[in-house]
């Protein structure tokens, strides 16, 4: 049920200012992350601005790029709202090794802006979406350990 539910959320539509032509242009930055090895604790960033500017408080969407061992692909997000900097950022402590199930990859992360609600006042904010790649080692990071 769970997976259902993550495939669904992964598959709503991400709307940007073309399809929005009030709303106020965003910009998500990522990096590539590469980790020593996949126990090395890892922190996911995401900086959202807009004409350059720090969007201060806005929630993003954080999530690991995960490719199944059966085929799927998805992640989780976690919801943080960005420091006076526009930056989210998102810890994991056991690294890649505690994300996913056994026999899943960490591929990348992935970040998302997508205010619904005016309830957070960023509702004239056109949605952004960008990715990144995470390395260990420099290569591809194995698949989690399977008990």
């Amino acid at each position: 049920m769970t997976r259902l539910w993550l495939v669904m959320l992964l598959a709503l539509p991400v709307a940007g200012c073309s399809d929005q032509p009030d709303c106020l242009p965003t910009k998500l930055d990522v990096s590539p992350i590469d980790v020593p090895d996949v126990t090395s604790p890892i922190s996911l960033s995401a900086r959202l601005t807009r004409d350059g500017h720090p969007v201060v408080g806005a929630s993003v969407g954080l999530a690991f790029a995960i490719k199944s061992e059966l085929g799927g692909s998805g992640g989780m997000p976690q919801y943080v709202r960005t420091d006076a900097d526009g930056v989210a950022k998102r810890e994991q402590p056991a690294g890649v090794a505690g994300v996913g199930l056994a026999g899943d990859r960490v591929e990348g992360y992935e970040a998302y802006f997508q205010p619904l609600t005016t309830a957070d006042g960023f509702t004239d904010h056109c949605w952004s979406k960008v990715s990144a790649p995470i390395t260990c080692a420099g290569v591809a990071c194995p698949p989690t350990p399977k008990p």
